[in-house]
């Protein structure tokens, strides 16, 4: 990640033109960060039976910010039963971790926002104010979510062929900046793993295939996503 910014100083006025507040910048506003990741992957798939397939997995990961090994084990199933009719049922769960973002590890290394506060008269009534960012990178750990999903698929007739999914993702330890106790005039907020996240979703899709090349499809999905700290 690189960043090359010249930002310039500006002003907040009333509606009367007065100035309330004036901010500049100090700092350096070119900087960069590397990291070096490496990954392993294994997988493989079983067919007990007719009709039935089971995929296992496991991912490994490796970097050079957080440095601790990350392990995700992956599972899922697909089931189409012949008393069915058709119809296929599929299901997967498994745990997943974030490529890390060097812009938001990076916060620390940008400039810094000096505040100046006025009265309508002119009067300095506050700052100078500064607000910086402080990132620890011994005490973070990569965030983690666990994914779930649940799928029924078959043939609603007329060449159509129709399915349901169903998704569930729990995310925790997100990367989330939070205030920090300032001595003096200050405003500090460190880097944390203090974020969680909910995910749900759930999505129909109708499929058709014309002539045997033409394929014709209409979706629709109903999700809900929530957040302690965005």
């Amino acid at each position: 990640f690189t960043q090359s910014v010249d930002r310039h100083g500006y002003q907040v006025r009333r509606e009367d033109k007065t100035l309330a507040r004036a901010v500049s910048f100090a700092g350096e506003g070119e900087f960069g960060r590397k990291n070096f990741e490496t990954s392993l992957y294994f997988q493989d798939n079983w067919v007990p039976r007719t009709g039935l397939v089971v995929e296992a997995g496991v991912r490994a990961d490796w970097d050079q910010l957080v440095r601790d090994p990350l392990v995700s084990p992956r599972l899922a199933v697909a089931f189409a039963p012949r008393r069915l009719g058709g119809a296929k049922l599929s299901a997967g769960i498994g745990i997943f971790y974030d490529a890390l973002n060097l812009r938001t590890l990076s916060q620390h290394l940008d400039q810094r926002a000096i505040s100046l506060f006025y009265s309508r008269d002119g009067r300095l009534t506050a700052g100078p104010l500064e607000t910086f960012f402080v990132v620890d990178e011994t005490r973070l750990r990569a965030p983690r979510y666990r994914n779930f999903s649940l799928g029924v698929e078959r043939s609603l007739g007329g060449g159509f062929h129709g399915r349901v999914n169903y998704v569930n993702k729990r995310g925790r330890r997100g990367f989330t900046y939070m205030p920090l106790e300032s001595p003096g005039p200050q405003n500090r907020f460190g880097l944390f793993n203090a974020r969680n996240d909910h995910y749900d979703a759930v999505d129909f899709t109708a499929r058709r295939t014309f002539h045997g090349q033409y394929e014709w499809v209409a979706g629709y999905t109903r999700s809900s996503a929530r957040s302690d700290a965005v």
